[in-house]
């Protein structure tokens, strides 16, 4: 119950400005079928170059847990292009 209330989106303050500013490589990855984050990852990413978003299809808001070899492949690809 602490880690809802403590990471909670309406109690944590909003970064997408902080994040658009810093040139360090970011990977936001999606499940396309998780509107709501969705949303925020392309606001979050529209204007920054140093962002990548990836939407893994077929999944919902539980991207670790739901395809974890497809987060896996990103993240691996993602990191060898560092």
């Amino acid at each position: 119950a602490q880690a809802f209330e403590t990471w909670s989106l309406g109690r944590q303050m909003d970064q997408r400005d902080l994040l658009r500013q810093t040139k360090i490589p970011q990977l936001w990855v999606v499940g396309e079928q998780d509107a709501k984050f969705r949303d925020l990852a392309d606001s979050a990413t529209l204007e920054n170059p140093a962002a990548a978003l990836k939407v893994i299809e077929n999944c919902g808001h539980r991207v670790i847990h739901e395809r974890p070899d497809a987060l896996a492949s990103l993240i691996r690809e993602f990191l060898s292009g560092l």
